[in-house]
């Protein structure tokens, strides 16, 4: 059984972390990660989901050795994305992902955390999972979405403008139902500042949002977190955290520094 200590040594040491079949421990296991492909520019970072890069973020503080590809949410077992092939087993939802990595190999990084924290963690996670990541839904699909097909494409070809224009419908028909659709994007932006800064005051002089030992939260935190810092440029809440709410900023470089030494460069790689 392995602790939050361990990966995270095990994790600053190794540069690593894909395409290797052998898991910790010597525990031989397949691990296939399929999410949305990488971004057209390197400078968003190795992926556009923030539920995308908290599992492969997940994956990296565990160093457990993985393989990355493409895939569409259609091509899920659930019809979402991310999801793993575990000795060809196919696993949706990224918590279950966790839940079922963390078995299979071992690796508890919640291990010691108090009850108590553990709430605090997990009303955290829902906040962002289920409420501030629809404000960067919004952001893309309303605010910006002649800019959203860049994000994804290099080349925006007219096929790829008629996608996205065919799916536009489809997502605003998702925020509608969800709620955040029926807000201005001045009441959106209100919504996301008050979640930001409810994690920034969580966070506050520690070096992961429970305390100075990373957990399985940090994955979800720094996987929404530094969507607005590093995708969603030139956005009031980008302005907010580089602003008001640095201890923000330091914990995703920290977090980035960490885990994702290969930052700059694994985007320009395609995960197909």
């Amino acid at each position: 059984m392995s602790s939050a200590n361990e990966a995270t040594k095990s994790a600053v040491s190794s540069e690593s972390h894909a395409t290797e079949e052998v898991g910790r421990d010597g525990i031989s296991a397949k691990i296939i990660l399929y999410q949305f492909d990488r971004p057209a520019h390197p400078e968003h970072g190795p992926n556009l989901s923030p539920f995308c890069l908290k599992l492969e973020t997940f994956l990296r503080m565990a160093n457990i050795p993985y393989t990355a590809r493409a895939a569409l949410p259609k091509e899920g077992p659930k019809h979402k994305v991310p999801f793993l092939d575990i000795d060809g087993e196919k696993v949706a939802d990224s918590d279950t992902c966790i839940k079922r990595l963390s078995e299979r190999f071992g690796v508890f990084l919640d291990e010691g955390i108090s009850k108590e924290k553990w709430a605090v963690g997990h009303s955290v996670k829902q906040m962002l999972e289920e409420g501030t990541f629809w404000t960067i839904v919004y952001r893309r699909w309303v605010e910006k979405f002649e800019d959203t097909p860049g994000l994804f494409k290099a080349s925006v070809t007219l096929p790829v403008r008629i996608y996205f224009r065919w799916m536009l419908p489809t997502v605003k028909g998702w925020l509608d139902a969800q709620g955040m659709g029926r807000h201005t994007p001045e009441e959106v932006a209100r919504f996301a500042e008050k979640d930001l800064r409810a994690v920034s005051t969580i966070l506050g002089e520690n070096k992961f949002i429970l305390g100075n030992t990373p957990s399985s939260i940090d994955a979800t935190v720094f996987g929404s977190v530094s969507i607005f810092l590093w995708v969603l440029a030139e956005s009031a809440q980008e302005k907010l955290i580089k602003t008001e709410l640095k201890n923000l900023e330091e914990y995703c470089w920290r977090m980035r520094d960490l885990y994702w030494k290969d930052w700059a460069t694994i985007s320009v790689k395609s995960t197909s």
